[in-house]
């Protein structure tokens, strides 16, 4: 009873800053340059899922961002926590990128026509222009972009996922760095089971060095591909050991 107590709780607090924000996020959301303010105000919502349900955030690692001006952040994907925890945890305004599915999402979705971006796996052009849109807020200088590498919440999560590609050559591409984070904590925060469970807790995020791209070429993509999916593996063996 009382973890069904909870996840009501939880779920309230979700949609309650989700609904405060929102009206001017409608706002900010509609002009480009407003994207910062829009962004601020998702680290508020974050802050109304996190205090009240007694879920404590630490960050280690930000110190490895310093003398950074563009990088892809590539961290694993285990809970439905994901995006409010990245958003309050990582430096930068950020861009997600994520499955076609959730720009469908009544309101919420209005985040991934505009700060956000959608990808749509299915069809091959729609990924194409998906990385050439985050190639150009790349460019811009004013968006970070977040990339999932394994796409979607894997069934066996904290273990990885596959990951794809796209992120990687986009990095090498761009002649950006990558920078692994690595989230300990969120699977058992508001894990993707059925039934919808959530438990109270802390929330530890690991940003890793950087990988510098500008001595990659296309071919490295793979290569580059497993040297983060071995940092992040890594990390997760440490406090989830085989």
């Amino acid at each position: 009873m009382l973890k069904k107590l909870y996840l009501v709780w939880a779920v309230f607090w979700v949609l309650t800053g989700f609904l405060i924000t929102m009206p001017l996020n409608l706002i900010f959301l509609s002009f480009k340059k407003t994207y910062p303010i829009a962004h601020f105000l998702r680290k508020i919502w974050a802050v109304f899922i996190f205090i009240p349900n007694r879920m404590m955030l630490k960050v280690h690692g930000k110190e490895n961002l310093k003398g950074l001006k563009k990088w892809i952040y590539t961290p694993n994907h285990s809970s439905y926590i994901d995006i409010p925890a990245t958003t309050l945890a990582l430096p930068g305004v950020l861009c997600f990128m994520a499955k076609v599915e959730l720009a469908k999402v009544p309101v919420f979705g209005y985040f991934f026509k505009t700060i956000d971006i959608s990808v749509n796996r299915g069809s091959a052009v729609n990924a194409y222009n998906a990385f050439v849109e985050a190639g150009n807020r790349l460019d811009s200088g004013h968006q970070i972009p977040l990339i999932f590498p394994e796409g979607t919440i894997p069934k066996n999560a904290p273990n990885l996922g596959d990951f794809k590609i796209g992120a990687f050559k986009l990095a090498i591409e761009r002649k950006v760095p990558i920078v692994p984070v690595t989230m300990i904590d969120n699977c058992k925060r508001f894990p993707d089971k059925k039934p919808l469970t959530a438990t109270p807790g802390k929330l530890r995020v690991f940003i890793h060095r950087p990988i510098y791209t500008e001595n990659l070429k296309a071919e490295d993509a793979p290569k580059l591909m497993k040297e983060v999916y071995c940092i992040i593996e890594n990390k997760l063996k440490e406090y989830y050991p085989v």
